[in-house]
């Protein structure tokens, strides 16, 4: 997969534990499938939709300390869609964890700008066959300006408008 974003996200809960702001939100993940040729995208075969749930923790962010730079971590991922009639379920891979840092600024107007870079670690099943590690992903949120008024649940969510991802480049020693 390729060209993945991330959007369209409607809050579940939003709750600060142990000074760490813990978002969860529905939303609607869309990718382009490519061929695998020995972990480079091939030909284009074709899009995906997949509808689920996403959760963060951003690591120190409270109501008293909303702006700044936080260490994130995506908790937890779980789309599920169709391709050309399977079924195609995507979530995280619970063997690793997917980090990244999260910047919240404030803006003109009591608006807010939050940037996002993560590292995805992804497993995939189709037509409920095992999952399979994906390779690596990084992942960058977007950012959008939104009310600061909302509070913390909505500045989480609204800033979240996409994920771009494209493939990591394998290291070589």
């Amino acid at each position: 997969m390729a060209n993945i974003s991330v959007s369209g996200f409607q809050n579940i809960s939003d709750v600060v534990v142990a000074g760490n702001e813990q978002v969860s939100a529905h939303a609607v993940m869309n990718a382009d499938l490519f061929q695998n040729l020995g972990g480079s995208p091939g030909a284009l075969l074709g899009h995906i939709a997949f509808a689920g749930t996403i959760d963060f923790i951003y690591f120190g962010r409270t109501l008293a300390n909303p702006l700044g730079t936080f260490n994130a971590e995506i908790t937890n991922f779980d789309f599920i869609g169709t391709f050309n009639g399977h079924t195609v379920e995507g979530r995280k891979n619970p063997s690793q964890t997917s980090s990244g840092v999260t910047t919240v600024s404030e803006l003109d107007n009591g608006l807010f700008r939050i940037t996002s870079f993560f590292d995805v670690f992804a497993e995939v099943s189709i037509d409920g066959g095992p999952f399979v590690p994906g390779p690596p992903r990084h992942t960058e949120l977007t950012a959008a300006p939104e009310p600061g008024s909302i509070g913390l649940a909505v500045i989480g969510l609204l800033g979240l408008t996409g994920f771009a991802s494209r493939r990591r480049r394998s290291r070589t020693s």
